[in-house]
């Protein structure tokens, strides 16, 4: 469902497995800007809500 580059900004900025980075450290591993980076999570955050909303047929956040 993700990337495995979004899956490895979420990992990174959220701490999944190991300590939170800030957007700027992310940026640095990926090669990208920080705005880049902010732009993944927030991308990637989308693509896991509009997944649960079909796996649950349910509408938890109102657009």
């Amino acid at each position: 469902m993700l990337t495995e580059r979004e899956q490895i900004v979420l990992d990174s900025v959220y701490g999944v497995k190991g300590k939170p980075l800030k957007l700027r450290e992310v940026a640095e591993i990926i090669e990208v800007t920080p705005e880049r980076v902010r732009q993944l999570v927030y991308k990637s955050e989308r693509k896991l809500v509009d997944f649960l909303r079909q796996l649950y047929k349910v509408n938890f956040f109102v657009n």
